[in-house]
């Protein structure tokens, strides 16, 4: 993926600049290392409240199951009353 291919080279280059200047290698990578466990870090985070703020909306937002089952009963009728007070389409009729 394109994250991981940014992610390599992102590491990569702080592994040719930690060649670069060997006397700073050990904290170039070091560095590198920890940016990037931070970078997960956060990224765990976001993902942690994402997912709570998901669980919150569904237990708010949508119906229990009872009261699901009330809507879907109430669907039903819907849906019979309109089936019983539709007019019979003729014979000939594509739909018929």
């Amino acid at each position: 993926t394109s994250v991981q291919s940014q992610l390599t080279k992102s590491f990569s280059g702080a592994d040719a600049i930690a060649q670069q200047y060997p006397q700073y290698s050990s904290q170039i990578v070091a560095a590198a290392k920890q940016s990037f466990v931070e970078g997960q870090d956060w990224a765990y985070g976001v993902a942690i409240i994402a997912v709570a703020l998901g669980a919150v909306l569904v237990w708010f937002m949508f119906p229990k199951a009872e009261e699901e089952q009330r809507m879907l009963a109430e669907f039903h009728q819907q849906d019979e009353a309109e089936a019983s007070t539709a007019a019979p389409q003729p014979a000939g009729h594509p739909d018929g």
